[in-house]
């Protein structure tokens, strides 16, 4: 069974993967992005991997970042082919550190 809420997902790393393993657990289609190789686990699990940030963000309907840093956060969020270009308007986006206060 497939649960119809799209979750996107920046950020594949010692957060972010426990945390994507669950949601597919639960049957959420999930789209992610990491400029790092820690993304081809979560891919070969059943994530749709993209090379940028913005079409992650197509059509999703939560956004969630694992960004340990906030000049990653601003790269992946208004960068160029940042995520913000891509996010639907009414979408949540949601960023999980221990970083920055």
């Amino acid at each position: 069974m497939t649960n119809k809420t799209k979750v996107s997902f920046i950020g594949t790393d010692t957060m972010g993967r426990p945390m994507i393993f669950k949601l597919l657990e639960k049957g959420y289609t999930l789209k992610v992005h990491e400029k790092y190789k820690q993304k081809e686990t979560v891919v070969a699990l059943g994530s749709i991997g993209e090379d940028f940030p913005k079409p992650v963000t197509r059509d999703c309907h939560l956004l969630i970042a694992c960004l340990p840093l906030l000049q990653e956060i601003l790269e992946n969020m208004s960068g160029k082919n940042g995520s913000i270009e891509g996010i639907n308007k009414g979408a949540t986006c949601r960023n999980f550190n221990n970083g920055i206060p």
